[in-house]
């Protein structure tokens, strides 16, 4: 059968891709893909999102903002899925449906440091990303535990960020949208810095 492609950003948990017989397991890291535009149904713990309030690929900053995580979650292609998803919440589904369910974070920095106790199991990685070329902070960095799985944070305005780990010995990676992914790097017990390097969109090869 022919595998359907899109464009979709995800990571938190295990997340499958399910389209005609295609089943794709992504474990943490992203799913990278292109297919135009792409507006599916965002639904979260059975609840169908508002069109205006979250973009599909801005679903990472619209959970950490809220302290959340993704507990598990599929994005569902096929299209007996689509009219099921549309029948059930009244809308469109043409463009696929991404369906997850979110649990609070525990390892976000508000809630360990209302927790002291869980500070010496863990450990405190922070930093700060920046463009490469002006060297402004880049806000809505996605940040996450490089094969590792489990949590990860956004930077803030400033390009700051703080993130708690359970294994010591982790290393962490960086994505968004419009910059270049850096994967592997490895924390230190100093502030990290790391500079983002924008993509050449015009060398992206889009499938329609």
């Amino acid at each position: 059968m022919k595998k359907i492609i899109t464009s979709i950003l995800f990571a938190f948990a295990l997340v499958s891709v399910q389209g005609q017989n295609t089943t794709i397991n992504i474990n943490g890291g992203k799913i990278d893909v292109h297919s135009g535009a792409y507006n599916p149904l965002v639904i979260v713990n059975g609840e169908l999102l508002p069109p205006d309030s979250v973009k599909w690929d801005e679903i990472y900053e619209y959970l950490c903002n809220r302290q959340l995580s993704i507990k598990d979650g599929n994005i569902y292609l096929d299209e007996n899925a689509k009219k099921r998803f549309s029948e059930k919440y009244g809308k469109n589904a043409d463009h696929g449906v991404i369906d997850v369910t979110v649990i609070p974070d525990t390892l976000c920095d508000e809630y360990v440091c209302k927790h002291p106790e869980m500070k010496a199991k863990l450990r405190r990685v922070e930093g700060v990303a920046l463009d490469e070329c002006t060297g402004k902070p880049i806000k809505n960095v996605h940040v996450w535990v490089y094969e590792g799985g489990g949590n990860c944070t956004i930077t803030d305005g400033k390009g700051h960020f703080v993130l708690w780990m359970k294994n010591k010995n982790n290393k962490i990676a960086v994505s968004r949208k419009g910059y270049c992914d850096i994967r592997g790097i490895q924390p230190t017990d100093e502030t990290l810095t790391i500079r983002m390097k924008q993509k050449d969109e015009s060398k992206v090869i889009r499938l329609r």
